[in-house]
């Protein structure tokens, strides 16, 4: 059962003892609630029990009226020792008719203190509601706030009161898959279409509706051996849900609402899904994976530094213009190439550009603007990914790369700066002066594109970018 956490509340008496409003009527509706014991796998999803916490809760009444559509809030106070939720409000005389309508339940919709729904309002009644499940993994007790369900009931007078008679039980719009989340940071796919969602009414009805332009991406703050996390319904295929770490889970068929997932072993013994190990093939130039961000150019950022193997190495340290590395990064061993070059953009030169030199045709080093673009367009957030400091850019369309705090090199090639593990600096494409160019420096706490310039004898990281014409 759903075990939805809230500090007991009074119940609302700020009306009690006024004159009832003589164009409304009273409405009611009775819910019983499930004081038995048992599994959260076999009702959870089935039959819909919730054990309902104590304190008043919430449920909403959607009225579809073609020239009043609104939505209806109705309380119940109840303590843990209620056997029912018996839900009132007030709607407008007329305004139901015997027939049926949708009960919506979104969780602990106003925890004191603490709402996280927001309502339109117009001439007083609820126009529609929105909010967000933007917290999507934990306890099944975290999650009482994303239990997003409805039932339907049918509208009869009696004594001058509407009573709402259920039709059946709370279903979830919302699936839960059951994970080890152990080194996960941040999940992504089309098994989570989004945080945000809405109750409005669209083409007659009111419809729950996830935002399209919301970030399809769940941060799990502090990955944990065993997790349970929200996921929204798609059904319309086979539905892939990814981790920073390279693993997927794949749900056959769709993720189907009012469902959970997990690894059944027996009746009474379940484990987490099992994660497997992928690689897109498809997202490769040159042996080089590449990532979609979603960003606005089109560009296409590589999943490692020149010289790493994997997201988390630092790989290669060039000096700017250079495409090999060396023993020693110092004045006295530099090259100083490209030094009557000011002003020149190498990117793309495989003379003087490290990403062409190394990975081919196509690859190149970024320009300072695509690193602008990254800023502007990503959600940057400061990991430890895999015990290595970084940060993980989030795109637009949900999608990652991480770039790790690599620092530089200066003075000898076996000595690291301080920096690393604090800083990551990676060179842009074009110089400033006759013995310095531009680097973009991101500090742990900071992710403004803090344009510096580095003598270019000192060993910074490149990481390549690229642009497939369609």
């Amino acid at each position: 059962m759903m075990v939805l956490g809230l500090t007991q509340c009074k119940p609302d008496n700020g009306n009690e003892g006024d004159a009832q409003d003589e164009s409304k009527v009273k409405v009611s509706c009775v819910i019983p609630m499930n004081n038995v014991i048992r599994s959260e796998f076999t009702n959870l999803m089935t039959d819909g029990s919730i054990q309902w916490s104590a304190g008043t809760e919430r449920i909403y009444l959607a009225i579809p009226n073609e020239l009043h559509p609104q939505i209806v809030e109705m309380t119940a106070f109840t303590t843990l020792e209620s056997n029912i939720l018996a839900f009132e409000g007030e709607v407008e005389k007329g305004l139901l008719t015997a027939s049926e309508y949708d009960i919506w339940y979104l969780g602990n919709s106003k925890e004191s203190g603490n709402p996280y729904i927001e309502e339109t309002i117009e001439n007083k009644v609820i126009k529609s509601i929105s909010g967000s499940i933007a917290t999507q993994s934990g306890t099944l007790e975290d999650l009482g706030r994303c239990h997003i369900a409805k039932t339907t009931v049918t509208a009869e007078t009696k004594d001058g009161e509407v009573v709402l008679s259920l039709n059946g039980t709370l279903k979830n719009q919302i699936a839960i898959a059951h994970l080890d989340l152990e080194d996960i940071t941040d999940l992504n796919g089309n098994a989570i279409v989004g945080t945000e969602y809405a109750l409005q009414y669209s083409n007659g009805n009111f419809e729950f509706v996830i935002k399209e332009d919301a970030v399809a991406k769940i941060n799990v703050i502090e990955g944990t051996k065993s997790s349970y996390v929200v996921l929204l319904p798609n059904a319309e295929a086979d539905v892939d849900l990814k981790s920073n770490t390279s693993k997927k889970v794949t749900f056959d068929g769709g993720v189907e609402a009012n469902k959970i997932y997990y690894k059944f072993i027996s009746d009474k013994e379940y484990s987490p899904l099992i994660w497997e190990d992928y690689k897109d093939e498809n997202n490769e130039i040159n042996g080089h994976e590449y990532v979609d961000l979603g960003l606005s150019s089109g560009l296409l950022w590589a999943t490692c530094n020149v010289g790493a193997s994997s997201p988390e190495e630092y790989g290669n340290y060039y000096a700017w213009g250079e495409t090999t590395t060396k023993a020693e990064y110092t004045d006295e061993n530099s090259l100083h190439i490209g030094k009557n070059m000011d002003g020149v953009d190498i990117s793309g030169d495989e003379q003087y550009d490290a990403a062409t030199a190394n990975w081919g045709d196509n690859w190149r080093m970024p320009r300072y603007t695509d690193f602008e673009e990254l800023v502007n367009e990503c959600t940057w957030t400061w990991i430890a990914q895999n015990g290595v400091n970084g940060f993980n850019i989030i795109g637009p369309n949900g999608n990652s790369i991480f770039l790790p705090a690599a620092g530089f090199r200066y003075y000898n090639a076996e000595e690291v700066e301080p920096s690393a593990g604090i800083i990551c600096v990676y060179w842009n494409s074009k110089p400033s002066s006759e013995d310095f160019a531009y680097c973009i420096y991101f500090a742990s706490e900071e992710h403004e594109d803090l344009r510096i310039t580095l003598p270019r004898a000192c060993g910074a990281s490149v990481r390549p970018v690229i642009t497939i014409n369609s």
